[in-house]
């Protein structure tokens, strides 16, 4: 008896702390600081194993999927990935060329998409030495092979856990760039989509279907300015100017053109619970939340009484 008592004391310790052993931090939260401090948003690109990534991703090798998170550590909005992976294709198709050896130039090709750093996880919590241990999931050998021989990427961080590669190209989801300039440079903010941008420039957006967005200059519609593939492209006017007194050029505005479908369909699906769910009788509940009157109580089995 006394030994099934001993036994449980580990479990107790266990069930204790409410962890259950698991790792008290995760790669992800780790990596928080490695936020580029540029403006214009931007996004990171998790590879490693399915079972390690901080969120869904698409496969592109046995063994590696490809998952993308905007501003930073995944949150309830890429919760879930849907099975088509849309326009992701084109930093899919990205990786995968890399993967065989057909660009030395990554870092360009994931520069419209707004990739600032490229996360490489091979476990998903990282080992401390004498406070946790995690299970790894190394990733392909072909995988960081392609990485290193990019020109246009450098590894800035490398653990058992992780390896973290910064986009020299990165120039943040919306960027803007003029004629006479050499590269693009980041506009707007993380938090903001709209802000001042510069006369005659070309504003870049990486965020798509490039139809279903906008670009209001001054609370003009500016014009697209190419049919690009999948980013929007426009152009501002080379004649627009500052509007108030501490404006230092035209503020643009970035709009979504098209209807929020997700966010219908969201609501859709939480009308249908509550129809559900009124159904079940609460109906009768919210008569007596709103008229303050409680419907007579009728016990589901009454006793006879004999005449």
């Amino acid at each position: 008896m006394s030994a099934l008592v001993v036994a449980i004391v580990p479990f107790a310790a266990i069930f204790a702390g409410g962890r259950f052993d698991l790792p008290t931090t995760s790669v992800a939260e780790s990596l928080s600081t490695l936020a580029p401090s540029t403006s214009g948003g931007y996004r990171v690109l998790w590879l490693g194993d399915p079972s390690v990534l901080p969120l869904a991703g698409w496969s592109v090798a046995p063994g590696l999927a490809v998952a993308t998170s905007m501003n930073g550590l995944p949150s309830g909005s890429s919760l879930f990935t849907t099975p088509d992976s849309g326009t992701s294709n084109v930093v899919l198709d990205a990786v995968e060329s890399a993967l065989r050896g057909e660009t030395v130039r990554l870092g360009q090709l994931l520069a419209p998409a707004g990739i600032s750093t490229i996360v490489v996880m091979n476990s998903s919590a990282p080992e401390l030495q004498g406070v946790q241990t995690v299970p790894l999931h190394p990733v392909p050998t072909v995988l960081l092979t392609a990485l290193g021989r990019q020109s246009d990427l450098s590894l800035v961080l490398q653990t058992k856990s992780v390896d973290v590669y910064a986009n020299s190209l990165f120039r943040g989801i919306s960027s803007e760039s003029v004629a006479d300039a050499t590269s693009a440079v980041p506009v707007f903010s993380s938090t903001s989509d709209s802000g001042p941008v510069v006369a005659g420039a070309t504003v870049q957006v990486g965020l798509a279907p490039a139809s279903a967005f906008g670009l209001d200059v001054n609370g003009q519609p500016a014009s697209r300015a190419i049919d690009h593939v999948w980013t929007p492209v426009f152009h501002v006017s080379a004649t627009a100017t500052g509007t108030g007194r501490l404006s230092v050029g035209p503020n643009g505005q970035l709009v979504l053109r098209r209807a929020p479908f997700n966010a219908l369909l969201a609501a859709f699906t939480l009308l249908m619970w509550l129809l559900v769910w009124l159904g079940f009788g609460w109906v009768h509940r919210l008569e007596w939340l709103f008229t303050g009157r409680r419907r007579a109580h009728h016990p589901r089995h009454a006793k006879e009484h004999d005449e």
